[in-house]
């Protein structure tokens, strides 16, 4: 006879199965052949995966800086990606199309084992903890959030985080504390912060209604609960410190603060998604019926007033406008329809605990075994329909195939002759791949616009964009449209643009300037290649320095006729000129010697004193050596990096060393140790110091 583990054990496994199933039979094989980008896989194409084949590509396992978005740009503190969250290395394991599927069916399949464990600690049966983990693992609230991994699998550690927050609640202690900082943790190293921060207001609010319903009175325990918390918000914090440390450094310098409530909820939920919490058909009644369970009723109340307050939040109401936009943090996020996501959670547990209920009054009627096999019919029941349910017809990179992403002529083109200097796409917002904002991250061309949500806003000021040409405004995201001539190309000479890569169809060629000339056309993408001979190099000498520190003058300087880009630079300091070399080169020049995410390696001749300009985002963290001698480096240009050198030949290196990241990643390395060896020792003590 197999114990109660063993059943809870083959039950998990069952969700797995169903979880594995489901992607395979209703995700992956409907989708027809020879079907383009939609506009709602397009993330999947244009963000997931260009990101995870830079994370884990050619370049490393998981450089902490891009230098293929924008004027560089760090790698690790957006609000997409988790690229430290382990599930997430798949994508250097597997091939990236591949491998983001498999993250998928994980992520449901944590969703689902997560919701089981949680009906097991309410004390609910097999098959009720089995419908209720198939209820949001399959539930289209869940399933529908694929199309952003990151998100989904913080949508994935809701159930942990309410079932420890559960246990804390019912009896407060450290080690919960301790626990529940680790679920946080977790969920904060997803990547996506968003749910991080819907997901605690939704745990919190039930958890209050708990504490309320169930008649729990201020005492000596309000303390031990107090600590708990305590603990459990400082291993949240020192648990991930290596994702929250760069993602505060990116915040702090982005254009994107505080939004509207308007720019919060740009789209309404379609009505679907609010039917969606419940299962379709009879299955909606037991979410009633659970009001019949007098020993949870206070956890029933609890999880109803959850979805209760979730839906108007979710679907930009009032209540939304008024009163949840206004709490910390709300208004940096997007798409309150993600609130739903808590809400799916608690509707799918509340029809576990009802699915209890009928099977408590059926046992009485018909005997234990009877109800447990209609029980058993019902959640088989359950799957079929979700099995049911209308299949997936949306391309998704699995289904593309590594061949899909490679590059294609005009890609390669750009590979061979574009070298350092970058590219401005100009795509066709018709056609959402492959000419698309994150082509430089896919295949490791440099490119001075991107996707990217904190986009820093030194980089927005020096293009001095108008509305007409930010198809974001008032936002702002990196992704610009800048025609073949105006004033803002004064800008982008400085940054190296040298080449234009062109959607045909689209016709930016019209009317090109003369110092313009078409370099490529690939007739099969549509794509056409421009060279911009005005361009400026990336990395440039440049022996006239103007001192300008104030900000605004200095950019007020840069966009002037008086300002000479090819002769002087503006720096932000007094510039201090090392000595000159014994003897001198008659001429200079610069030689790229390492270009890579992480460090910049030049090889520099001067006949006189000098300003060596490299135009990469200046950013904190980045280091210059000079002869292997650290160098100030200066900003340049308001937004680019500088060093002085004396007259001679030089070898300079730039090197990015972010103290976010040595702090960090220490910080979370030594929390996580002592947590391990906190733990062992705990059990040690438990079993007397016995194996």
């Amino acid at each position: 006879m197999l114990g109660p583990r063993a059943h809870a054990g083959l039950a998990s496994l069952l969700l797995v199965a169903a979880a594995i199933a489901y992607w395979q039979w209703r995700i992956l094989a409907p989708i027809p052949p020879g079907q383009d980008v939609s506009v709602l896989t397009q993330d999947l194409y244009t963000i997931y995966v260009p990101l995870h084949a830079f994370a884990f590509g050619a370049d490393g396992f998981l450089p902490w800086w891009n230098p293929y978005q924008l004027a560089g740009a760090p790698s690790v503190g957006s609000y997409n990606g988790g690229l430290l969250f382990p599930l997430n290395w798949l994508s250097w394991l597997l091939p990236v199309p591949e491998a983001l599927g498999w993250i998928c069916v994980a992520s449901l399949a944590l969703a689902g084992i997560g919701t089981f464990a949680c009906a097991r600690a309410l004390g609910l049966s097999l098959p009720a903890s089995v419908l209720g983990g198939a209820l949001f693992m399959l539930g289209q609230t869940l399933v529908f959030t694929h199309l952003q991994p990151s998100f989904l699998i913080g949508s994935a550690l809701i159930p942990l985080v309410f079932l420890l927050g559960g246990r804390l609640l019912a009896a407060p202690s450290l080690g919960r504390g301790a626990a529940l900082g680790v679920a946080l943790a977790l969920q904060v190293l997803s990547g996506h912060a968003q749910i991080v921060v819907y997901n605690a207001y939704a745990a919190g609010f039930a958890a209050l209604a708990w504490l309320l319903l169930s008649g729990w009175r201020p005492s000596r325990s309000w303390l031990r609960l107090a600590g708990a918390l305590a603990v459990a918000a400082g291993v949240t914090v020192l648990l991930a410190a290596a994702q929250i440390l760069p993602t505060a450094e990116v915040v702090s310098e982005a254009a994107r603060q505080s939004l509207t409530p308007a720019q919060a909820r740009p789209v309404e939920p379609p009505l679907g998604w609010g039917a969606a919490l419940f299962a379709a058909g009879p299955v909606a009644l037991f979410a009633v019926l659970a009001l019949f369970d007098r020993r949870r009723l206070a956890i029933v109340l609890a999880g109803i007033a959850l979805v209760a307050v979730a839906l108007p939040i979710g679907f930009g109401t009032r209540l939304f406008d008024d009163f949840f936009f206004h709490l910390p943090l709300v208004d940096r996020f997007r798409m309150p329809m993600r609130m739903l996501l808590p809400a799916a959670f608690a509707a799918a547990v509340l029809a576990a605990i009802g699915l209890d209920v009928a099977k408590g009054w059926l046992a009485r009627i018909g005997g234990a075994r009877v109800a447990a096999a209609c029980a058993w019919l019902l959640v088989l029941c359950t799957l079929a329909e979700r099995f049911a349910a209308n299949p997936n017809r949306l391309r998704i990179p699995q289904s593309s195939g590594e061949a899909y992403f490679e590059p294609k002529p005009f890609a390669h083109f750009l590979r061979e002759h574009a070298g350092p200097d970058r590219t401005l796409l100009i795509k066709n917002w018709g056609r959402r791949f492959d000419l698309m904002e994150k082509l430089g991250s896919l295949h490791g061309i440099h490119v001075v616009q991107d996707f990217e949500p904190l986009t820093s806003d030194r980089y927005r000021r020096f293009l001095g964009l108008p509305p007409w040409a930010n198809p974001d405004a008032p936002l702002f995201w990196g992704r610009y449209v800048a025609p073949p001539a105006g004033a803002q190309w004064r800008m982008l000479d400085l940054m190296a643009t040298r080449w234009v890569a062109a959607d045909l169809a689209v016709g930016w060629q019209t009317g090109l300037p003369p110092w313009f000339r078409e370099a490529f056309r690939d007739d099969e993408a549509r794509v056409g290649v421009w060279e911009n001979r005005r361009s400026r190099p990336r990395a440039a000498l440049l022996s006239g320095a103007v001192v300008i520190e104030d900000d605004d003058a200095a950019l007020e300087y840069l966009r002037s006729e008086r300002f000479q880009p090819r002769r002087e630079v503006v720096v932000d300091r007094t510039v201090v000129w090392p000595a000159n070399s014994i003897s001198a080169p008659t001429r200079s020049g610069v030689e790229w010697v390492r270009d890579a995410p992480e460090e910049v390696r030049l090889r520099v001749a001067t006949a006189r004193p000098a300003v060596l300009v490299l135009a990469d985002l200046f950013w904190p963290g980045w280091e210059v050596a000079v002869d292997g001698e650290p160098r100030p480096l200066l900003r340049a240009n308001y937004l680019f990096r500088g060093v002085a050198l004396g007259a001679g030949e030089h070898d300079v290196r730039f090197l990015y060393r972010p103290m976010s990241r040595r702090v960090g990643v220490a910080v979370s390395l030594l929390t996580g140790a002592g947590l391990v060896l906190w733990a062992v020792a705990r059990s040690l003590r438990s079993s007397g110091g016995k194996y």
